[in-house]
This record gives structure tokens, sequence and C-alpha cells, in this order.
């Protein structure tokens, strides 16, 4: 794969200062939120063509655990995180062992023209972690972050009502752009109950 873009975050950090609770083979190539062009094809690949433009998932996964069968692919028992067990993005171009680490990157990642190729990488980590809390706890938690920035959008894309805290009006305007019906201020005590008021409201 041709890189594109590739995301920098806390465990970029950890890794350069050696704060990570597991063992890092070396040498290593850093950066696990990586989005780009494929520039070729294993002879086995059979739903990928080169010229896609992909993303690639930072958690890596067996496919065939228990819990990658049943979707939960974030417990994977033999997961290695991209840029950490396995070399990253931070490099002109990247391999991906497993065809199903790929993802297809939507268009909406790709406009305004020109092309915003750097968005692609973004979702790479938080969207795993956004969809097995909406999945597992049937809610998610948008302040402005990574994780509920994607929560919001995954919720609203699966026909969910969402409904948002921030703690701050641009935070806040931010998840009605990203799709919630509702936003509270997080630092408001009441919050909850206007959550509960919203709902009573809508039904």
């Amino acid at each position: 794969m041709q890189v594109q873009s590739c995301g920098l975050n806390h465990l970029d950090l950890w890794l350069e200062s050696g704060d990570l609770p597991v063992p890092v083979p070396l040498p290593r190539t850093p950066g696990g939120e990586v989005a780009g062009r494929i520039v070729e094809v294993g002879a086995q690949v059979e739903n990928w063509r080169v010229g896609d433009e992909v993303a690639v998932q930072s958690n890596l996964f067996c496919g065939e655990c228990e819990f990658c069968r049943r979707g939960d692919e974030s417990l994977c028992l033999s997961g290695q995180l991209l840029g950490v067990q396995q070399d990253g993005g931070l490099a002109e171009q990247s391999s991906c062992r497993r065809a199903r680490w790929c993802a297809c990157r939507p268009e909406w990642i790709l406009t305004p023209q020109p092309r915003s190729h750097w968005r692609g990488a973004r979702p790479c980590t938080c969207s795993p972690i956004a969809r097995r809390s909406i999945r597992r706890l049937g809610a998610g938690d948008g302040r402005g972050s990574g994780v509920g920035s994607s929560a919001i959008q995954i919720a609203k894309g699966l026909g969910a009502r969402v409904i948002t805290t921030g703690s701050s009006a641009a935070k806040r305007d931010l998840g009605l752009r990203l799709g919630a019906e509702f936003a509270v201020d997080s630092h408001d005590p009441a919050w909850p109950a206007k959550c509960g008021a919203s709902r009573k409201n809508a039904a």
C-alpha cells in the first residue's frame, strides 16, 4: 500500500518512550493509523484491487478465535497492534498481511475537493472502540474526542437516536453537526435529567 496519511497518537509516544507493557521487537516502524492506496495484492486476495483506497485496522485480529467469530475483534486472543508488534504506516509504503484488516474509505472522507487523504487515517483506532462500546453498552459518550465523534456517527448510521454531551459550546456544536439530535453541557449537574427529558419529548 502506498501510504497517503498516518495519524499520530499516544500509542506512538508510549512506543518511543518505552512505556508500553508489551515487548516490542526491533527494528519497528511505528504508526498505527494508516490510510493509502493499494499498489499490489497477494495471489489469494479476491476482494481488493490495485488502486483501491483503504484504511487499515489498527487492532490486528486473527479472525478465528471465539471473540473474532462473534464480532468482538478488539478482544482477539491473538491480537496485535499495528505499529507495535507489526510495522506501521510511518513510511512511504506499508504491507498488510491479512486482507480483512483493510476497510474501504467512505467517500465522505475523501471530500470536499481536493481529496482530504489525511482524514482517512483518523477512524482507524477510534472507530473500532466506538463500535464495540455501542454494541456492548448501547451507548456512546461524545465529548469531542475521537471515540465519541466516531460513536455518534456509527450510532446514527445504525438508526439510533443520539444524545451527546460536551464540556464546551464548540464540542456540543460538533456533536450536533456529526448527527446527534440533542447535546447537553457535561458540566451541568442536571444533564442526566435533561437527556431523559429529551427522550420523553421525542417519544
